[in-house]
Parts: structure tokens; C-alpha cells; sequence
């Protein structure tokens, strides 16, 4: 169905072009990274943990024996949505999280990329940003929460980074001050002013219930991978 203007975030945000355009040109640096650099985004409802490492028959066996007698087991560390996650996306031709906008493709091919994705019910597809024009966009993916989880799963079947958790009408926001200054120490200058960092987003996939007071009561469930 291709890429749709948004409706829900009709303000234009110049700061993440510039931030997206920082990650693609030290895209090697992020890659280098070996801890998960969160991307500045309130649009993704899963978060993500890293695989275990596959191990031997006679390895397991030790880990096992080894957890049994210190009284602990493998706990993962999740993560919101990584730069490094998004780079491989964004340069993966069999992915639909770089696209063409409908406004600059005429002249700008690839501009939009993916920031973030998730549903309802019955809706679900990919968030994504322009860096052009700076607008927001949604690409329909089709069914709900469910069926976005099991396409996104697809997409990094070839990689060590695994879907956990997701949020049913909220969202795992990634803070914008681990991307910025990874890039600052880099040495990277062209940057949002810091002022941007104060900036709060509301939650794109949030959901709320109104009351009869004319009020709004926010509804987020949570589920983790079995």
C-alpha cells in the first residue's frame, strides 16, 4: 500500500532528520558498538533482547548444573528500539522500512525510514520519517499488534536481536540523550540544539478511554514472548 502521510503527528520534527542522517553516515561506529544505543522514538510498542548464544549439548549441561547450584538463571536485559537494530533494517533490501515519500520522490529516492512500529486489534504497520520534508508517514502492514510482532520477527530472523515484549496501546520509548551524544563524542557536529533534548513526544501508540466526566482514563497492556 506503500507510505501514508500520518495524521496523528502532523508537526514537522527537522532534530530527527538530523539525528537519522548522523546514524547512516556513522553507521560503522554504531555497528562497532557492542551495547544497544536506543533511537530517539515513542513509536515502537515491542522492545528487544539479544539471543542467547547456541551452545553444545555438553555446555548446556554445565550452565544448567553451574545455575542449579548458584540458585540463578538466565535473566535478559531488554532494550528499547537500538540504532543497530534500525541501520540493518534501513539497509535491508527485503525491508519495508525505507521507502520513498510521496511528496519528495520525485527528486529523493529512500528518504523515509522506519522509526518505530506496532498496532491495535485490528491496525498495525511501520512509523517512519522523511528526512526531507520532515514529515511522518505510516505504512499499513495489515491485522493488528500480533501480526506487525510476527513480521517484524521475520525481518531479524538472520540476526542475534529477538522481539520480548510488547505493549498493547503504549509504547518502549527510546530517550534521545544516548544517540545524541554517542554522535557528539564522535565528533559529529551537525546536531539538534541541545534544547531539543527537553523536548518531550507524546506516545504515537498510545490509547485512552474517555469518561463520562469528559475526562480520559490511558489503557497500555503488556504481554512478554513466551
Amino acid at each position: 500500500m506503500g507510505w501514508r502521510i500520518s495524521e496523528s503527528h502532523p508537526h514537522l520534527d527537522k532534530e530527527l532528520s538530523l539525528i537519522i542522517k548522523g546514524c547512516c553516515i556513522r553507521k560503522s561506529d554504531f555497528k562497532s558498538s557492542n551495547a544497544p544505543i536506543p533511537f530517539p522514538q515513542s513509536s515502537s510498542c515491542f522492545n528487544f533482547i539479544f539471543q542467547e548464544p547456541k551452545h553444545n549439548l555438553y555446555t548446556r549441561i554445565k550452565i544448567k548444573i553451574k545455575d542449579h547450584f548458584n540458585k540463578t538463571t538466565y535473566q535478559p536485559t531488554p532494550f528499547p528500539l537500538p540504532v543497530q537494530l534500525l541501520l540493518f533494517l534501513w539497509h535491508n533490501n527485503d525491508s519495508e522500512w525505507r521507502g520513498d515519500c510521496p511528496e519528495c520522490s520525485k527528486h529523493r529516492k529512500g528518504s523515509i525510514f522506519g522509526i518505530g512500529s506496532g498496532g491495535l486489534l485490528s491496525v498495525g504497520g511501520i512509523i517512519g520519517h522523511c528526512v526531507f520534508c520532515h514529515k511522518r508517514y505510516f505504512y499499513f502492514i495489515g491485522g493488528g499488534i500480533v501480526t506487525v510482532r510476527e513480521h517484524l520477527e521475520y525481518s531479524l530472523r538472520d540476526t542475534n536481536i529477538r522481539v520480548y515484549n510488547l505493549k498493547f496501546g503504549g509504547c518502549f520509548r527510546g530517550e534521545k540523550e544516548p544517540v545524541y551524544y554517542y554522535l557528539k563524542k564522535l565528533g559529529y557536529t551537525e546536531l539538534p540544539h541541545e534544547k531539543w533534548l527537553g523536548i518531550k513526544t507524546s506516545s504515537a501508540a498510545e490509547m485512552s478511554i474517555k469518561t463520562k466526566d469528559g475526562g480520559s482514563v490511558s489503557l497500555t497492556l503488556q504481554g512478554t514472548q513466551p
